[in-house]
Order: structure tokens, then sequence, then C-alpha cells
């Protein structure tokens, strides 16, 4: 009996690794197929009964019933002999008003070249990378540490105030940003 337990070297279709691995089990993919089947089965008679009964008795189905708008009808003064009546007190609509946004306290942008960038804030690093032609970095939090490794490539504005170049190019700055 020997070499009864060696590895044959046939190309199987499954190509199983390993001589005591089992090919995947059918009923596992089976019963939750079912269950879904079943579920969207009784979904769909639930459903299609509350159609059937809104159909029978000649009324749309509740969610294909759409309430227009009414739009808005002034009498005419001549039309009406009467004098017109005393506008009814409403609540006043009002626009959505969107509440105004502090500027970031800190805000990049890389203008020619490439600047290494980072920015740490109570010594955790919130990013490090480096900024090419046309990116950005935000941060809207202060209390930072910047270091800029090509302060002539990138223009920085602090809590809104115009863009400026931190430095020339080519030059280190370390900069900290209230």
């Amino acid at each position: 009996m020997a070499g009864r337990h060696r590895k044959q070297h046939a190309v199987r279709p499954h190509a199983q690794h390993g001589r005591h691995r089992k090919p995947p089990s059918r009923p596992r993919a089976v019963l939750p197929t079912v269950a879904i089947v079943a579920v969207l089965a009784v979904g769909g008679l639930v459903f299609g009964r509350e159609i059937g009964r809104a159909i029978a008795q000649g009324q749309p189905p509740r969610e294909a019933v759409v309430t227009p708008r009414q739009p808005l009808v002034v009498p005419s003064v001549a039309a009406s002999p009467d004098p017109p009546a005393p506008p009814v007190a409403t609540k006043a609509r009002h626009r959505h008003h969107h509440h105004r946004v502090p500027p970031p306290a800190l805000r990049l942008r890389d203008v020619h070249g490439s600047c290494y960038v980072e920015v740490s804030r109570h010594g955790h690093v919130l990013t490090r990378r480096i900024l090419h032609r046309g990116q950005r970095v935000v941060v809207r939090r202060g209390g930072l540490d910047v270091v800029l490794g090509n302060a002539g490539a990138v223009r920085i504005s602090t809590h809104g105030h115009a863009s400026r170049r931190p430095g020339p190019t080519g030059q280190v700055r370390t900069l900290h940003v209230r």
C-alpha cells in the first residue's frame, strides 16, 4: 500500500488545494435564497391585495395619491360688490437662511511646484502629504502647527484673511495658526 496517500498529479477541474479540503456545500446557499424569495412573495401578495382592493372600490392606491398644491386665488375687487375682507393672519413663511459658517482656520493652496505639508494639532498629525499644483488643504479648527517644505510654492490664508506666500521658494517654514 505504499504511495496510496501521495498527492496525485492529475489536473482536476475544481482544482482543490490540498487533499483534505471539501468542496463548499450547497445547502448553505439555498436556505438564504429561499428565505428571501418567501419574504418577497408575501410582501408582493399583501401589496397586490391592497392595490386590487383600491381598484375594485374605484380609488387609486394610497401610494399613487398625489395632492397638488392649490394655487392662491385672489378675488378681483371689480367682480365682487362687497369690500374685500381683511387678510387672515397666518404663519409667515420663512426662507431657509443659512447660518454664516466661519471661515476655515487654515487654507493652503499650491500655486506652483510641489510642497511638503504637515499639519498637526496638539501633537497629533492631521495631514502629512506633498501638495502638487492646484491642490488644497483646508482645516476648520485652530491651534495648528504647520510645516511647509517649500514655502514659496503655496499661498496660505488664515481665518479668512487674504492669501499670502509664507516664504521664499525652497525655504522650510514652521507656522503656528491660532
